[in-house]
């Protein structure tokens, strides 16, 4: 683990709240790379937070430091007020369309985690609608002003939004600065937590949020919490940001309903993955769980043995992802199993939307989706794995059972 990660991690743990340590003589004794940390919090979507942390004593950084943590942090301040704005829009249209919603990542998120709308990166709008809105809702959108990367027939887009595979259709807004940026709003109508939850189940697990004057319908800390650790886990924790979540829901939950999350993550399968992405946080940032909870984080040996290549995808010391033997393994329940088998399959052979986008086809030749989907799937994997990510993705990081 590098010098300029560990410091991330200081920056982003519960130290900054208790006893505000000295952070520029933090990072010589770790002798940080000032343009190595920007990078890295750059990569990891925390620069925000690190000039929040050095801010008192941004004059002892290297003046060429100073700036770029200036410049990168106003600049994003920028963008997130205008997505939160965008937002607040948005939700307008769609209550003035009685078009049911919930908000759970971009300003919402930002806002329950920091009080502040403007502190987290957003870069899109995460929104889940029922499926039998999703074409009015997209509808609704293109007539203000966003724009969707493909035209899709309208029974193509019936195809596939009845397809078992997707669960979200992308539209994007051009930024007011232009430079060929573009603010995407995602409407889902299920969210990637697991393969057997409901599409109703989503919506029975609400609770009302402030968003500045604005009561907004959204998830329960418990339920979301559900979610970004599942989102974690699926993406193997490669950034710093989504863990910096989870330590930050903690905190800034008032009573945490710990026996309902891991009541809720058995009653779906998904406990390991919840145990997994819990002690990464306590691991890497020093999140402060109950000494119970903790007692039954370190119960699952298996997990445990997961956390090393976890943190060396994180800090990018090597790309690995979690493995098609410990993806199984992490699954309690068979049928959960079975499921995450035929997910494989669907990922590797259905089409999805950006092949009906990037390649259109004659419905005559849509066959042809099926047999180029798998050449996609593994030139994909060798580009973020490199040449033995076969094997990677079989077999994973750990030898653990």
């Amino acid at each position: 683990m590098s010098a300029e990660f560990k410091f991330l991690t200081k920056c982003l743990g519960p130290a900054e709240l208790v006893d505000q340590p000295d952070w520029v003589a933090c990072a010589k004794s770790l002798d940080v790379d000032w343009g190595v940390l920007l990078e890295m919090a750059r990569k990891h979507g925390v620069v925000s937070s690190v000039f929040v942390a050095l801010k008192p004593e941004i004059q002892q950084l290297p003046s060429d430091c100073q700036q770029s943590f200036k410049r990168e942090y106003h600049t994003g301040i920028g963008r997130n007020v205008f997505v939160a704005e965008e937002f607040r829009r948005v939700m307008a249209i769609f209550k003035t369309a009685q078009i049911d919603v919930i908000p759970y990542k971009g300003p919402m998120l930002s806002n329950r985690l920091f009080d502040s709308p403007a502190f987290r990166e957003s870069k899109d709008i995460d929104l889940v609608v029922h499926r039998k809105d999703v074409i009015r809702a997209k509808q609704l959108l293109l007539k203000n002003g966003y724009q969707s990367d493909g035209d899709l027939s309208e029974r193509e887009e019936v195809f596939l939004f009845s397809s078992r595979k997707e669960s979200s259709y992308d539209l994007k807004l051009p930024y007011p600065s232009g430079k060929g940026k573009r603010l995407k709003i995602e409407l889902h109508w299920k969210v990637p937590l697991t393969s057997n939850v409901p599409p109703d189940w989503y919506w029975q697990h609400l609770e009302w949020q402030e968003f500045g004057t604005l009561p907004v319908r959204c998830f329960t800390a418990e339920t979301l919490m559900l979610i970004l650790l599942c989102h974690g886990f699926r993406h193997y924790w490669e950034s710093l940001k989504w863990l910096s979540d989870i330590d930050r829901l903690i905190r800034n939950t008032k009573s945490f309903r710990w026996d309902h999350l891991l009541e809720l993550s058995s009653e779906l399968g998904v406990r390991r993955v919840v145990v997994f992405g819990l002690v990464l946080s306590r691991e890497l940032l020093g999140t402060r769980l109950p000494d119970d909870v903790q007692v039954a984080l370190d119960a699952d040996a298996f997990v445990l043995a997961l956390i090393p290549g976890a943190v060396e995808n994180m800090t990018g010391a090597h790309r690995c992802p979690v493995g098609f033997r410990n993806n199984i393994l992490i699954r309690e329940r068979v049928g959960d199993r079975f499921l995450y088998l035929k997910n494989i399959l669907d990922y590797v052979f259905v089409p999805d939307l950006t092949d009906f986008k990037r390649l259109p086809l004659p419905r005559l030749l849509w066959p042809c989706y099926w047999i180029l989907r798998p050449i996609k799937v593994l030139s994909c994997l060798r580009n973020k794995y490199g040449v033995r990510s076969i094997r990677r993705v079989l077999f994973g990081k750990t030898k653990s059972a």
